[in-house]
């Protein structure tokens, strides 16, 4: 039975978003990342001030999702990717 003494166990939690430092030399400039990402219709990036770019949407395998974030990690000026990305 579900009441208000069990709600928090019936929650279910999300997973942590997962941040990828940006390790070596970039090599494409923010206008070439988004026209490579347009082919991603789900995907989403914003990129701050700070260098940090976050993705966002939807990809249809693990592998996808790994493919953008090693696209995004090229980016010039980047120093980290917070890949929030899920599975549709």
């Amino acid at each position: 039975m579900f009441n208000a003494a069990n709600a928090n166990d019936a929650l279910v939690k999300e997973a942590e978003p997962i941040h990828q430092v940006v390790q070596s030399a970039s090599h494409m400039v923010w206008h070439d990342f988004r026209n490579r990402l347009s082919s991603h219709t789900r995907i989403y990036a914003n990129m701050a001030d700070g260098g940090v770019i976050t993705l966002w949407g939807r990809v249809s395998s693990p592998f996808e999702g790994d493919k953008l974030v090693d696209l995004a990690i090229r980016v010039e000026g980047a120093t980290n990717v917070v890949n929030n990305s899920g599975m549709k």
